[in-house]
């Protein structure tokens, strides 16, 4: 996440307009934790067993992580205006990453199975 200046472009980019007054997580740390969803942990119920899993705190850097009602109160603030932000910060993300990427290869999967993960 620092060798990609995560924190940095989603402070650059992203601008969620909240009402909350008092919190213990900020919106960098909920949407770096969004993260689980990619790693196939898209269960309410995951998102708290995640919460206290050491490994996942370590990957994260962060002693306490947030709640799974916490992230659905952060994802509710979304507008999609946001979207579109979110949508920079992959593009940002991109253009750190292709420079590293050797592009003269291409693949073509041709067969029948379906998955949602790659």
């Amino acid at each position: 996440m620092h060798l990609l200046s995560f924190n940095h472009l989603i402070n650059q980019y992203l601008h969620i307009h909240n009402t909350r007054s008092y919190f213990n997580h900020s919106n960098t740390s909920i949407l770096e934790q969004i993260l689980q969803l990619i790693a196939d942990y898209d269960t309410d119920s995951s998102a708290n067993i995640l919460r206290n899993n050491p490994i996942w705190q370590l990957l994260l850097e962060k002693e306490h992580l947030a709640s799974q009602s916490t992230i659905s109160r952060f994802l509710d603030c979304f507008t999609e205006k946001n979207i579109e932000e979110l949508q920079k910060i992959n593009q940002a993300l991109l253009d750190k990453v292709y420079p590293f990427h050797d592009a003269s290869d291409f693949i073509i999967d041709l067969d029948s199975t379906h998955t949602d993960k790659f």
